[in-house]
């Protein structure tokens, strides 16, 4: 590290001025007389308001004598030439013999005027040589006075080897001797004044001049230790002391002092010190104190970690033998007996024994000593004192552990084997008798007569475990075998090890290792493959019981909703088309109900495929808080919806499912809420990887007491036996909200309490997408072709007729019935038939079969599976056994039309072929809540001849936005209740308004009257 630069120097004639000015004494002196009455002579003289006697050191200007100032004792050295408030000045320099200005005698005037007349100017000059003559009198009386002692101490100072110092009252040096000189490495001259201040460290520099200035202003004494940062780089530690000294007339003469280079002593000190602190640092760490005590005078000396180990203050001064009072008196009688055995023999003693320290804490401690012995007789007992607590507590707890390991593994019943490679020796613990069916006891034997108990069929399998090990290509040995005991039977035993100890060349040495009875194990685990099998046969069962109930049940239901759809297409009168339809919403309330269940087994099973496909979530959220907005008024509720403005608009999730959770959670807050409001909150929170969704359903309704929320989510589960009996339901709603989230990798959890609501929260992760492309109305329900044969292959009569009526509806004429799968052979294989709907269940020969025999026979027709199977894995079974595609029952009309016209090459329809009313999306759409769906009829049909009559005016106005707008309001509501042909028209208007021709738009507005009207005769009333 390079010392830091010196202090500039003073110029050598500045040091001298400033030498002869300290030597007059004069500085910070009472007032003179003398030296006043010229200052108001020359102020009289010049005619000066102003006049000013002042001494020049080196930062400022002093005043001795002054008229006009009002008290001013100092002013700023740059002030020579006058100070900048005074208009007029003039001055003459007080000089010494030498030359040397030491001052100034200034006029000065406030006002300008000009310069002092020759007679004034020469009256200045003389006045202030009377000051400079006065001063040096004054010096030269100073020095009689004082020149005996003066002498007497210069003659001393010069031949002192200690540096010394004079200074004047003020602290200003005004003498140092050449050792002062020499320890400081500069000058006299430079010495003199403050000279001296820039030679102080600069870290020291503030707190030396404060005790400086301290002693100056208190005339007390000085005694500091402080470093000097001499002009050649090098660091030197002094001591200074200094005092003041008293003039004969009783005044302050200034002080004398001494300067001490101490460099030595303070580096000797810092290595005694730090010699010290390393050996006091060293019996810390060891733990270790030092004593002695001297059987003379029964002085004791402990070092500091003894005192540490008695638990006794730093202070503490011990006396005689108390040390003994720390040990109980079966130690204190051994601590005797050890000493006394020692001072015999003349040994050494190494003791351990417990002890309470002075704080009562148990510890045990170990002595080392011996004796001193003077001209053979012993005169003290030196040694060191450990606390060894923590290796004894150690040593207790491994025996201990010990102890415990070996009952641990008599316990576990583990027998530890060693086995000697090169000699083909082993050794076995005594729990391997044991296993063996003999008494406990060690068995040593050859590595031969060991394996001689292990069945033929098993040592391959330990010859391949050990060869890996012992050729150090795998570190563990690890395999499980049998071995013969005693009384002839086989048991099963895990044997694992690893090589202990090897030759520089690689060699296996020794290796060790322990042998367990796993023959319990081995029967569980094969009871428990039994187990399994039986468990894996019982889920075939139930996956087939499923099957078969999703048929059965399915058949019948898609003879009830084909026939109902069919009955409700004819011309009814009122009370039969009212019974027809509640016939219509039982059955799908049915086929929601079976929805349900199977949903439940499927996600049991693992065979509820989650999608992901993008689509527009805030317009997924609008559609529901339309639909529950509608029953939430109907029940004269509240419904509020706040989607966040983190929550992006479209994102890649599976919507049909998250519509799902959302509606029966929705579905259940309308159900238990009497009064207040139902409320659903969307948030979102980016990440990393993209987004996760909070939604959260809240409402004022009954509530859910805090001992049912956990099993909330079980299937058939709700808050009591009343619940069902006041609400209806099954309880399978919330299992299945919990399973389907589970499923797309979030999470729900409720909180509510009795009488005070529900607020359930389902957490998603999605990805944000881009915008799906749009989907047009103008391509949903394709059209028939004419000319289309079609055999339908149908056991049941019922759904005979039920699909005998769709085809008819739908336009297809040509239709031909089979019986059974054998029949259906006969028919396509004897006729052309360009498609054939397949039913999957029928006796004789069912769908899978008949379809593989007609492609084995080479018919090329189109066959589409027709099943009540509803479950994974039934599309890819039709698939495989060679058919082309796949709708289950009840068969939708929407999605037959559109696979038959799939497979017979149909063209897009107009919009006038799309149905006016489609009663299966409504009952998909709504979740099968016939009321929730009666709501949303009843509105749409008391508040759309308002829409239509708006908008009628909006385009008598020309007014093309608004058309547009109102447009888009009835595409919404017509969707929501699935009048197709109404919403497709209204979004080709919304499309059009703001550029087709007024006529085509007028069209537009007359079809979509039309439209309505014909809704409002086919829906339900």
């Amino acid at each position: 590290m390079r010392p830091p630069a010196p202090p500039p120097r003073r110029s050598l004639e500045e040091s001298q001025r400033l030498y002869a000015l300290h030597s007059l004494g004069i500085l910070h002196t009472p007032a003179e007389a003398l030296l006043d009455s010229l200052t108001r002579a020359a102020a009289a003289a010049c005619a000066a308001p102003i006049a000013a006697l002042t001494l020049i050191d080196e930062d400022r200007q002093w005043v001795k004598a002054q008229v006009g100032l009002d008290g001013v004792t100092e002013m700023p050295r740059d002030w020579v030439g006058g100070p900048p408030w005074a208009a007029f000045h003039a001055g003459a320099d007080l000089r010494t013999p030498e030359g040397h200005v030491i001052g100034m005698l200034s006029v000065m005037d406030r006002t300008a005027r000009g310069g002092l007349v020759p007679a004034q100017r020469e009256v200045l000059e003389e006045l202030a040589q009377a000051v400079m003559q006065s001063l040096l009198l004054r010096q030269a009386a100073h020095r009689t006075l004082h020149s005996s002692s003066e002498q007497m101490f210069r003659e001393l100072s010069e031949s002192c080897p200690v540096g010394i110092f004079h200074t004047d009252v003020q602290g200003k040096c005004i003498y140092t001797n050449p050792q002062w000189q020499k320890t400081f490495g500069m000058s006299l001259a430079e010495s003199l004044g403050d000279g001296w201040t820039r030679l102080i460290h600069p870290e020291d520099q503030p707190a030396v001049m404060a005790w400086w200035s301290d002693v100056a202003a208190t005339g007390s004494t000085f005694d500091h230790v402080f470093r000097l940062l001499r002009p050649d780089g090098s660091v030197l530690h002094v001591r200074a002391r200094g005092q003041s000294i008293a003039l004969p007339d009783g005044s302050t003469g200034g002080y004398v002092g001494s300067i001490v280079d101490i460099s030595e002593e303070v580096t000797t000190r810092r290595q005694l010190q730090a010699s010290n602190e390393f050996l006091a640092r060293a019996e810390q760490v060891a733990g270790v104190g030092a004593w002695r005590l001297d059987l003379v005078t029964r002085e004791v000396e402990w070092t500091t970690q003894t005192r540490r180990i008695f638990e006794l203050p730093p202070e503490y001064v011990p006396r005689g033998d108390e040390h003994l009072r720390f040990f109980s008196a079966e130690a204190q009688a051994e601590i005797r007996r050890t000493a006394e055995a020692s001072r015999r023999s003349g040994q050494a003693w190494d003791l351990q024994l417990p002890m309470t320290t002075a704080a009562g804490r148990q510890v045990w401690v170990r002595s080392v000593g011996h004796i001193e012995r003077s001209n053979g007789k012993p005169v003290a007992l030196v040694g060191a004192l450990q606390d060894v607590t923590e290796a004894h507590l150690a040593r207790a707890a491994l025996q201990q552990s010990q102890e415990r390991l070996h009952r641990a593994l008599e316990g576990s019943g583990l027998a530890l084997w060693d086995l000697d490679v090169p000699g083909e020796t082993v050794f076995l613990s005594e729990q391997w008798s044991v296993i063996l069916g003999g008494p406990p006891e060690p068995t040593e034997c050859t590595a031969q007569e060991l394996l001689e108990l292990v069945p033929m069929e098993d040592l391959l399998r330990i010859q391949e475990a050990l060869e890996p090990v012992l050729d150090g290509r795998s570190p563990r040995y690890a395999v499980e075998h049998r071995v013969r005991r005693k009384d002839g039977s086989l048991v099963w035993v895990h044997s694992e090890g690893r090589v202990a100890d090897r030759t520089s060349g690689g060699m296996p040495l020794r290796m060790v290792g322990t042998n367990r009875d796993i023959t319990q194990s081995k029967t569980a685990e094969h009871d428990l493959r039994v187990a399994r099998d039986a468990a894996d046969a019982a889920s075939r069962a139930k996956s087939q019981f499923l099957a078969t109930m999703s048929h059965e049940i399915r058949t019948p239901l898609n003879g009830i909703i084909g026939m109902t759809k069919l009955l409700l297409d004819e011309q009814l009168p009122p009370d039969v088309r009212q019974h027809a339809d509640l016939i219509d919403r039982s059955a799908h309330s049915l086929l929601a109900l079976v929805n349900d269940i199977l949903d439940v087994s499927k996600i049991e099973a693992g065979q509820m495929e989650i999608e992901s496909v993008a689509f527009d979530l805030h317009e997924l959220i609008e559609d529901l808080a339309t639909l529950y907005r509608l029953r939430a008024t109907e029940k004269s509720l509240l419904f509020r919806v706040h989607v966040d403005a983190a929550v992006p608009r479209y994102i890649e999730a599976d919507p049909t499912r998250i519509r799902q959770v959302l509606v029966n959670l929705l579905g259940n807050a309308l159900k238990f809420t009497r009064n207040g409001w139902i409320g659903l909150d969307v948030k979102g929170t980016p990440g990393d990887d993209g987004c996760e969704l909070q939604f959260t359903i809240a409402d004022t309704g009954v509530g859910i007491p805090e001992e049912v929320q956990p099993q909330l989510f079980t299937r058939f589960m709700q808050a009591d036996s009343s619940t069902s009996r006041q609400f209806g339901g099954t309880g399978l709603g919330l299992a299945i909200v919990r399973q389907l989230v589970d499923l797309m990798g979030g999470s729900v959890r409720v909180a509510s309490s009795p009488s005070q609501g529900s607020r359930f929260t389902v957490t998603l992760p999605v990805v944000p997408a881009q915008a799906p492309p749009a989907a047009s109305v103008w391509q949903e329900l394709p059209s028939t072709t004419a000319g289309v044969r079609v055999l339908v292959a149908e056991d049941n009569t019922t759904n005979q007729v039920v699909a005998f009526g769709m085809l008819r509806k739908l336009g297809y004429g040509d239709v031909t019935l089979a019986n059974d799968g054998v029949e259906a052979c006969q028919l396509a294989l004897s006729q052309d038939f360009d498609l054939v709907l397949m039913d999957c269940q029928m006796p004789e020969m069912d769908g899978y079969e008949a379809t593989r025999r007609l492609r084995a026979a080479g018919c090329a027709a189109a066959i589409i599976a027709m099943t009540a199977n509803a479950i994974k894995g039934d599309r890819e079974r039709c698939i495989e056994a060679g058919m082309n595609d796949y709708i289950t029952k009840p068969i939708d009309l929407k999605v037959l039309r559109a696979v038959l016209a799939r497979w017979t090459g149909a063209q897009p329809s107009r919009l006038d072929e799309l149905p006016v009313f489609h009663a299966e999306s409504m009952h998909s759409r709504f979740g099968g809540d016939l009321e929730l769906e009666q709501v949303a009829l009843s509105t749409f049909r008391r508040t759309t001849p308002a829409l239509l009559a708006r908008m009628k005016d909006a385009l008598a106005a020309a007014n093309r936005q608004q058309l547009g707008l109102l447009a888009h309001s009835a595409k919404g509501s017509g969707a929501m209740v699935c009048a197709e042909r109404y919403a497709a028209i209204a979004g080709a208007l919304e499309d059009r308004a703001a550029h087709a021709l007024p006529e085509e738009l007028a069209r537009l507005v007359d079809d979509l009257h039309r439209a309505f009207d014909d809704f409002a005769a086919a829906a339900p009333a």
